[in-house]
């Protein structure tokens, strides 16, 4: 968002973006494994 909102922002999208990664990589083993 606008101001200081900016930090809690980059941080829930870093969230975000390590949860998303983390399935990834898990889809990816569980997949490569099978």
């Amino acid at each position: 968002g606008i101001g200081g909102v900016v930090s809690g922002e980059k941080s829930l999208s870093w969230g975000l973006s390590a949860a998303a990664m983390g399935l990834v990589v898990s889809f990816t083993f569980l997949f490569g494994i099978t």
